[in-house]
């Protein structure tokens, strides 16, 4: 079972970004900058990462992808096997800050 969040923070580059999350699952709209001068626009396609051991996403060495313009993305801090005890048995990370690389 992965980690569930409670009240976190997600943010890419210092910088708060909106995400859907449910239990361990975190989707967001890609930031990556496409093209160039008039039309810069971000590529906005959706991008689901997976707080849970060896899924994509969980960690730099398994990063999820972008369907359409392939940046990668992954959780910092990664998910870690075992997981760190949580509180008083708590699977849940309550107001935690996490950054999406």
């Amino acid at each position: 079972m992965g980690w569930h969040f409670s009240g976190a923070v997600f943010q890419i580059a210092g910088q708060p970004v909106t995400v859907s999350s449910d239990g361990n699952n975190v989707a967001f709209n890609c930031v990556n900058i496409l093209g160039s001068g008039p039309d810069k626009r971000p590529c906005g396609q959706a991008v689901l990462l997976v707080y849970q051991h060896g899924r994509r996403g969980s960690a730099a060495a398994i990063p999820a992808e972008c369907p359409a313009c392939h940046r990668l993305y992954f959780l910092d801090p990664p998910y870690t096997d075992p997981p760190p005890e949580p509180p008083a048995g708590q699977r849940q990370l309550r107001n935690a800050v996490m950054n999406i690389v």
